[in-house]
């Protein structure tokens, strides 16, 4: 059967969450959709939950189960529903998350209008133990056909709510088996690695305004970290390896009109994992060392090349100086920088809480 829209749902130990996700799924407006679940060989009862709707919910025969030999990581999983969706667009939807009863229609209805290749959506963070919006993300309602457009959005004015994220997305599957835009096999951040792929590469977008997104705040998720006594130095690697990927990709990408945007971007999210590395260099284990820091503080632009840029000059003029530091300094340095960034976010939690009241 041929659907419009496949709405994929890598799942791995999810019982907990899965119901509620595939719930709010299985309650879309929209009536051609595949629900693609990849089932990564988990150690609970999510798939059987996943099984028992197949039989029992109205839309259970559009529900497909895809299994992995073994578990393969999420990155994987995210690659069989590229390969496997049968609809002409493709949708992520994490297994704790939300998305409202009309997301699939207005995504749907929006691409369809624009002939786009990406349609995204606006989304709310929820606190899932007290269920507190704590923030919003709100996109002006805006349509190109512009190569380098959306990019240019992202690294530029549109920065602090169109955040490095693959889900609440409408792709258009054609393009991106086209583009043969694959995730690479990272535990965490291959979402980062993923958008440096693609974000050059479309060239018509449409963004909205409605929410139809609710990201989930756990504090056992992988993205949540909280307290932790130890820290492998392998993940600290990935992290280093996801921002040496993005300069890699920005060394083609120079002569874009958003190139100073992005090298900015590129560094002070290099310069935050820099500063992160310093201050919990005594729970990394093994230790991390200078050469991770090195590759941080790395800046691919010369000097030249900086002294050329339009905008944000200054700035990247700091972080080239930085990076040619003695290495005892630079660190120094970074402790100092971790502690203006903390009270740069404590501000900015204490005015989001205020301006909610």
């Amino acid at each position: 059967m041929r659907y419009e829209v496949t709405i994929a749902i890598p799942l791995y130990n999810a019982e907990a969450y899965i119901g509620e996700t595939m719930q709010g799924a299985l309650a879309q407006t929209f009536g051609s959709i595949e629900f693609l679940l990849i089932d990564d060989c988990g150690t609970d009862a999510g798939v059987d939950l996943v099984r028992t709707l197949q039989g029992t919910h109205e839309r259970g025969k559009d529900i497909r189960i895809v299994a992995h030999p073994r578990n393969l990581g999420v990155a994987a999983a995210r690659n069989t529903a590229i390969e496997q969706a049968t609809g002409k667009y493709l949708f992520f939807l994490d297994s704790d998350d939300r998305i409202t009863p009309d997301c699939i229609e207005l995504l749907y209805r929006s691409i369809e209008h624009e002939g786009a290749q990406v349609a995204i959506g606006s989304h709310r963070q929820v606190n899932v133990a007290t269920g507190e919006v704590t923030r919003e993300f709100a996109l002006p309602h805006l349509s190109a056909h512009e190569p380098g457009k959306l990019a240019a959005l992202r690294f530029g004015e549109l920065h602090h709510v169109l955040g490095f994220y693959i889900w609440n997305i409408l792709y258009d599957l054609s393009f991106v088996r086209d583009k043969q835009l694959r995730f690479q096999n990272l535990h965490i951040g291959e979402d980062f690695v993923f958008l440096y792929d693609l974000l050059p590469e479309v060239d018509s977008f449409v963004l909205l305004p409605e929410y139809t997104y609710a990201y989930i705040i756990r504090p056992d998720s992988l993205s949540q970290h909280g307290t932790r006594k130890q820290i492998p130095l392998s993940e600290i690697d990935e992290q280093v390896y996801i921002r040496s990927y993005g300069k890699q990709r920005f060394e083609g990408l120079k002569d874009q009109p958003y190139a100073a945007d992005m090298v900015t971007n590129l560094m002070k999210y290099s310069f935050e994992a820099a500063s992160y590395v310093v201050d919990r260099r005594k729970l990394i284990v093994p230790p991390a060392g200078a050469r991770q820091i090195r590759e941080l503080l790395r800046h691919p632009l010369t000097a030249g090349e900086v002294w050329q840029l339009d905008r944000h000059r200054t700035s990247n003029l700091i972080y080239l100086l930085w990076s040619k530091l003695p290495y005892g300094i630079a660190t120094l340095l970074l402790t100092g920088f971790l502690r203006l960034l903390q009270l740069s976010w404590s501000a900015k939690t204490t005015l989001r809480r205020l301006s909610t009241r």
